[in-house]
């Protein structure tokens, strides 16, 4: 059975670093309907999943939830614990994705995480914020950009 990273492996086109950021670029996943964002969101999803694995993430959880909101991801990056927020766009029409982390969704993802470590008995212990912003082409082609340690208590 392939799995979807050997299937987006084999599509693999490109991988760098520009300076903000790591990019990866596959051939597309499928077509893209930018007008059903939960489509849209999901695709993201899975395409920020393969390329923080692709760029040696141990992936822990994915839609974490809680009462005071979601993390998309959760994964180790060696022995930083890393609590992800994926943002997709299809145009850039609204501004490009990683734009859309308010200070209010960033609130809500500290105190989600907080919840995360207390409920797995995680302290103390090295964690960052990261966004993965992800892009998709008119073709379907996602273009992942990620920013480590995009946010936190004590950045402006």
């Amino acid at each position: 059975m392939t799995t979807a990273w050997q299937k987006l492996k084999k599509g693999l086109t490109e991988c760098w670093n520009s300076g903000r950021g790591w990019f990866l670029r596959v051939d597309s996943l499928s077509p893209t309907d930018p007008h059903n964002p939960l489509i849209l969101g999901r695709r993201g999803e899975r395409a920020a999943f393969i390329f923080l694995q692709h760029l040696g993430y141990m992936i822990v959880s994915r839609n974490f939830r809680t009462v005071h909101g979601e993390i998309d991801l959760v994964a180790w990056d060696r022995d930083i614990l890393c609590f992800v927020e994926v943002k997709t766009r299809a145009t850039t029409d609204h501004g490009r994705p990683e734009e859309a982390v308010t200070a209010f969704k960033q609130r809500q993802i500290l105190k989600t995480s907080l919840d995360y470590l207390r409920q797995g008995n995680l302290h103390p212990v090295n964690i960052r914020f990261d966004i993965v912003s992800v892009q998709f082409s008119s073709d379907g082609t996602p273009a992942c950009q990620l920013t480590a340690r995009a946010f936190g208590p004590g950045m402006n």
